[in-house]
């Protein structure tokens, strides 16, 4: 009598399967259609937002050395973020709150830096400056509780932060690096990536930029919105770089120095052609909406202080 073969039977191994996480456990343990990033123009279907506190206060003792322009107010920090997540939940998008912040961090609500969705689940960055250093492991634990995998935790000598990390499109991605990302933590990236079939160019990006701190990250830089088209201040990047994404068939809408320093090129787009740009940037504005891109505006004058835009503040869980 022929016996049954185990070994084609996932479910009743006597050896462990030799699959991928995506063949394997995204599809049968994690509920995959609750997370996942291929773009950075689908449609925004989830986020993960952390607000403004009392940790706050504790700028007013030495904004230098926090990097921030001036003594914060708590006050309109947390109006313009409430408004910033009023504007995403009226366009469909689902926001989680993330139940705990680390001590005594103040920049916490800028949650596209300590952590970077994939197509398969999340990376844990390694935060570049000792004043963030704890929020990683926050948000790690605030996607465990959402039920969503950590893929990679970036470690050793690496440094690694989400603002530095650009989806073209499923197979490219774009990897700024600089002052807040390293060789060491782009390395990590990019050997998870390979097993996700994601080709990354890495771009050389400027260290500072006067008052602001400095092209620390290269959604600053450049952003693309649609699957043809995307921001950039061309000072800031190669001519190479320009030059490969005229080669990838993006049209480029040029964003003036003024209006880079006021955060620009670093929308939050909700879908295609569809973006959250922060106000004051009339002619960034009207360069997108000659192209047929709607523009939500939202003021963000005190958060904007230490650097951030919309795209800075949410951590994506979600794009379909």
């Amino acid at each position: 009598m022929k016996t049954k073969n185990k070994w084609n039977d996932l479910y009743g191994v006597e050896h462990p399967p030799f699959v991928s996480f995506a063949d394997g456990e995204l599809k049968i343990v994690y509920d995959s259609s609750s997370f996942g990033v291929s773009s950075n123009y689908s449609k925004l279907k989830r986020v993960l937002l952390y607000p403004p506190t009392e940790d706050l206060e504790i700028v007013k003792e030495d904004p230098d050395w926090w990097l921030w322009d001036g003594p914060p107010n708590l006050e309109q920090s947390l109006k313009e973020w409430n408004a910033f997540a009023d504007i995403l939940r009226s366009n469909g998008v689902r926001v989680e709150l993330l139940e705990e912040g680390y001590p005594k961090s103040p920049k916490h609500y800028w949650m596209r830096d300590q952590a970077t969705m994939t197509p398969w689940g999340a990376i844990i960055s390694r935060m570049a400056l000792t004043q963030r250093w704890g929020e990683e492991q926050m948000v790690a634990k605030g996607l465990w509780n959402l039920h969503i995998p950590v893929l990679l935790m970036v470690t050793g000598d690496g440094t690694f932060e989400g603002g530095n990390y650009v989806p073209l499109d499923r197979h490219t991605v774009v990897i700024g690096r600089g002052i807040r990302t390293n060789d060491s933590g782009i390395r990590q990236v990019e050997n998870l990536l390979k097993l996700m079939g994601i080709e990354t160019i890495v771009v050389d990006i400027p260290g500072y930029l006067e008052q602001r701190g400095g092209f620390v990250h290269v959604d600053v830089c450049m952003n693309p919105i649609d699957k043809d088209l995307v921001l950039v201040y061309p000072e800031s990047l190669p001519y190479w770089f320009l030059n490969e994404l005229r080669d990838r068939g993006f049209d480029m809408i040029e964003v003036e120095r003024e209006e880079t320093l006021r955060l620009g090129t670093n929308v939050l787009p909700l879908e295609a052609k569809k973006v959250i740009l922060t106000s004051g940037n009339l002619i960034v504005r009207k360069r997108l909406e000659d192209v047929g891109v709607k523009v939500i505006e939202i003021g963000m004058n005190e958060l904007m202080r230490i650097g951030g835009g919309p795209r800075c503040l949410a951590m994506e869980l979600l794009r379909v």
